[in-house]
């Protein structure tokens, strides 16, 4: 099948428009609303059941699926449609949103991302290269280039920085993927929050490297609404009758983000002889806390290392002795 994109009505009176998005796995009529299936399913609902609901794509986490179940058991079952039984587009995150979620774990610099997994620790550094490699072998629809997204506020120097990371991955994204024979998408994905001039920088770099289509990044995660709005005015303005996709992140990143809080409050409270379950359905009881990992012991006589990122929930927790 043909993909790119197409506009099919337009509106004189505004900048009000309709368009269909092309890809391997069907057309998307636009404007359109993709669920989030982080880990290959939207949660609590069957596909049939977000079939039903008018969901023409899906949205996963490249940086989750790579880490679980892995690209090798993606590979074997011949592509991430095949494994999770969903036949129509999939658009693939690049990663770049676990810079903002997993800010401790994480280190950036020019060359690309350091993670620590957030499931057992281990140290993974990703290039721009790799995620796009990474999204290729999924077998996704839409791929995004991996971008340096910040929290909000963020001081205007460090917002700087984060743009001029952008354009610089999104640049070597884009050249790895022109190495490639595909019909998948490559998208970039602007940043510069709600300063507008940062993120005119950043869509006029991205316009400029060439993409499928464009993004709009770092947005609905706590700034003003009326800052929010005059930021897509001024973006749908910059980029008429091109492809955008808002990442808007007002009912997964404001909800994540209060998720974060409680458990980072959660994980500070981590005390011996606190009894715990793991991400990864460990059980077992605190021997030891360190600043960011704790000694578990699983039973008797066996004891792990994990970091404090990885517990899921206090099943029971040491009680303080009373003072008097």
């Amino acid at each position: 099948m043909t993909t790119g994109f197409e506009v099919t009505a337009t509106d004189p009176r505004s900048s009000a428009r309709a368009g269909r998005i092309l890809t391997p796995h069907g057309a998307i009529e636009t404007p359109a609303f993709a669920p989030v299936a982080s880990q290959g399913a939207v949660k609590a609902l069957l596909h049939d059941q977000v079939e039903a609901l008018g969901a023409q794509l899906i949205l996963i986490n490249a940086y989750h699926i790579y880490l679980r179940p892995g690209l090798e058991t993606i590979g074997a079952a011949g592509g991430v449609h095949k494994f999770i039984s969903w036949n129509r587009p999939i658009l693939s995150d690049s990663g770049g949103f676990q810079i903002y979620s997993l800010s401790p774990l994480v280190k950036v610099a020019d060359e690309g991302v350091r993670f620590s997994s957030h499931l057992d620790g281990t140290k993974i550094f990703l290039s721009p290269e790799d995620v796009v490699d990474i999204q290729q072998s999924l077998g996704t629809d839409i791929m995004m280039a991996l971008d340096y997204f910040l929290p909000y506020p963020s001081a205007r120097e460090k917002m700087a920085e984060a743009v001029r990371t952008t354009s610089l991955w999104a640049r070597r994204a884009r050249d790895r993927f022109r190495e490639k024979e595909t019909p998948q998408h490559l998208w970039g994905i602007s940043q510069g929050s709600v300063y507008w001039d940062l993120r005119r920088q950043s869509l006029e770099e991205l316009l400029e490297i060439g993409f499928d289509g464009y993004a709009l990044g770092g947005l609905g995660i706590g700034e003003p609404k009326a800052e929010l709005l005059e930021t897509l005015e001024k973006s749908d303005s910059l980029i008429p009758f091109i492809l955008v996709f808002v990442i808007f992140y007002l009912l997964i990143v404001m909800p994540q983000k209060n998720r974060q809080k409680k458990h980072q409050n959660m994980v500070e409270q981590l005390k011996p002889g606190d009894q715990i379950i793991t991400s990864g359905g460990v059980y077992g009881t605190i021997m030891g806390v360190q600043p960011d990992r704790i000694e578990l012991k699983v039973a008797a006589n066996v004891k792990i290392d994990i970091t404090k990122s990885s517990v899921a929930v206090i099943l029971k927790q040491q009680q303080q002795p009373e003072v008097r």
